[in-house]
């Protein structure tokens, strides 16, 4: 990556961020290395609920949304808060919900959690 790209200043501080249009060949990297622990903290679009497999420990959201504007349904906002703490890897996660009472962050709401009708049987 070239030095003055502003990912290789923040990736040996432990930081980068994640995109779907990202090069994969850094996509990858990043990805094996925050598997690693080498980045603590990474800043994501929407990518981490569309086919991109990593767990973590914290999710920070405000506001989450799929792609320019669309705001996430609630099955995509649980999916990606499945990420925190997934089986295995760690043994509980948190969901931060940034500013969750902000009408034009969350237009409908921090999506309640809801139950499948076999759970509930």
């Amino acid at each position: 990556m070239h030095p003055e790209f502003l990912l290789a200043s923040l990736v040996v501080l432990g930081v980068a961020f994640h995109f779907g249009n990202m090069p994969s060949l850094l996509r990858l990297e990043i990805e094996r290395l925050f598997r690693a622990g080498k980045i603590r903290f990474l800043v994501c679009a929407s990518t981490l609920i569309e086919g991109v497999n990593l767990s973590c420990r914290t999710i920070v959201v405000r506001g989450p949304r799929k792609g320019k504007g669309h705001p996430m349904e609630p099955h995509d906002f649980w999916n990606l808060a499945g990420r925190a703490g997934r089986w295995g890897d760690e043994f509980q996660g948190n969901i931060i919900c940034i500013d969750p009472r902000n009408g034009d962050a969350w237009p409908s709401g921090v999506p309640d959690r809801a139950l499948s009708d076999q759970a509930r049987e």
